[in-house]
């Protein structure tokens, strides 16, 4: 199956996760307002006609937004014993910059050691099952920044091959494949993001940070400000 069928495949079932989203939200607020800790997550399982096991996640940061809880759907499956999710979108081409009018499918696919070491390496929480990690990433980081990988950020990236980059997410920074199919086209069918590890910025060098952050364009700053303004503040 190419990417580009993986994506349909997905994209069929959307109208019915759609309407499973919506009749599981006030099921998940009600729940939700039965916690007393905080951050907290609900999570609902869907299997649709084609054979997709989806999971439906409503997060809460503090309680202060349980009636607005961040939703995330993923399709989860298991190959060579671990957990993988898939995650698939639509991208705005203008966004991109390449004046291209048809928007642009996404694929991300993140493999269980992602989880295990955003867990390991951000949340720091034994307890949590690896869906409610699963969770928080998703819910947590909804801005993706990719840039090209150098020997500043990782000396060992060449070794990865030449798909290797990193993409800075609010949690911290990630190392993934990201990849057009069909390959080196200007106008792909879709853009594939295989996300291999996680890293906390915390942990990593100055001139590593240093780096991260001249992958950027100026308008970093502007894009976390507005990340603050839109989602839900993670620090009350």
């Amino acid at each position: 199956m190419t990417y580009k069928e993986m994506w349909e495949h997905l994209n069929a079932d959307r109208e019915c996760l759609r309407h499973w989203k919506d009749k599981y939200r006030q099921k998940a607020i009600k729940e939700l307002k039965k916690e007393r800790y905080f951050p907290t997550c609900k999570m609902y399982e869907y299997k649709s006609s084609a054979g997709n096991d989806y999971r439906i996640f409503f997060y809460v940061e503090n309680k202060k937004y349980i009636e607005e809880p961040e939703e995330n759907i993923v399709c989860i499956y298991t190959e060579d014993g671990e957990l993988r999710a898939v995650k698939w979108d639509l991208l705005d081409s203008k966004f991109m910059g390449v004046g291209y009018e048809k928007p642009i499918r996404i694929i991300e696919k993140y493999n269980e050691h992602f989880f295990d070491q955003y867990n390991n390496r951000c949340i720091k929480d034994n307890s949590l099952s690896k869906y409610e990690v699963m969770c928080k990433y998703f819910s947590r980081n909804l801005l993706q920044m990719p840039m090209k990988n150098n020997r500043d950020i990782n000396p060992n990236y060449l070794k990865h091959g030449r798909d290797n980059h990193g993409v800075r997410v609010y949690d911290g920074f990630c190392f993934a494949d990201i990849f057009s199919e069909p390959k080196d086209c200007a106008l792909p069918d879709v853009l594939v993001y295989v996300y291999k590890t996680f890293m906390n910025e915390s942990g990593m060098y100055d001139s590593q940070i240093k780096a991260i952050n001249n992958g950027h364009d100026k308008g970093l700053e502007y894009f976390f400000e507005k990340y603050d303004e839109v989602v839900h503040s993670l620090d009350k």
